[in-house]
């Protein structure tokens, strides 16, 4: 995996030139104002609900496959508090719909609190898992942010991969972060085979199917 140092400082810069060019886009700019206050409402929530499993999702692609998940992990202990995040403003959306769908229909959803992500450096995601103090990370298809599993790995908090695929084998930098991992839910064991190999860990790896299409049948 890249030097942490170097990529805290990549992302910084990123950071930076995303900021620069808020005025121009609306997507960018909601992003940057979303993050505003984050860690204390994270603190705000850990302070009540210690202990939960923290779902991260890039967009609302994720977000569909990570439903079905926390749908039956919350049937099944319904005390245990959920925790999502979404990177970006397309996952705020997909999450402020499925809350209308639900709502209107009489239902709850399955996180107990929703918000935008930390940045993927190290002070961001030590104030997160410091407020948060959650139990288990769970990570959707193949975003192996970095930063966040360096900071699960210093926190001691297992991460877990669901709703996997991989077409090729994943690359040696991938396949360093898998190893990271606990435990992995693959679509086929065609992936499930080549995160094996890519792995060469003793981490469990299992084919468990696709929840996306779950997702299709039930909301069909």
């Amino acid at each position: 995996m890249l030097n942490p140092i170097y990529y805290d400082a990549g992302v910084h810069v990123l950071h930076a030139i995303l900021k620069m060019a808020a005025p121009f886009s609306g997507k960018i700019r909601q992003g940057l104002e979303g993050r505003e206050g984050l860690s204390d409402r994270i603190r705000a929530f850990g302070e009540i609900h210690p202990g939960a499993i923290w779902f991260h999702v890039a967009s609302s692609g994720e977000l569909e496959q990570a439903i079905p998940v926390m749908d039956e992990l919350k049937r099944m202990s319904p005390a245990v508090p959920i925790l999502i995040t979404h990177f970006s403003p397309s996952g705020k959306k997909a999450v402020t719909l499925e809350e209308g769908r639900r709502a209107k229909r009489g239902l709850a959803v399955p996180w107990d609190h929703a918000d935008y992500s930390p940045l993927d450096v190290s002070a961001s995601l030590h104030d997160f898992f410091q407020g948060a103090k959650p139990r288990l990370l769970v990570l959707v298809h193949r975003e192996l942010w970095p930063g966040l599993l360096n900071a699960a790995r210093a926190f001691n908090v297992p991460a877990a991969l669901v709703s996997s695929y991989w077409p090729e084998r994943p690359s040696r930098g991938d396949g360093k972060k898998l190893a990271r991992l606990k435990w992995l839910g693959t679509v086929d064991e065609s992936s499930a085979e080549k995160i094996r190999v890519a792995a060469r860990t003793e981490v469990k790896v299992e084919p468990v199917g696709d929840p996306r299409a779950e997702r299709v049948l039930l909301r069909k």
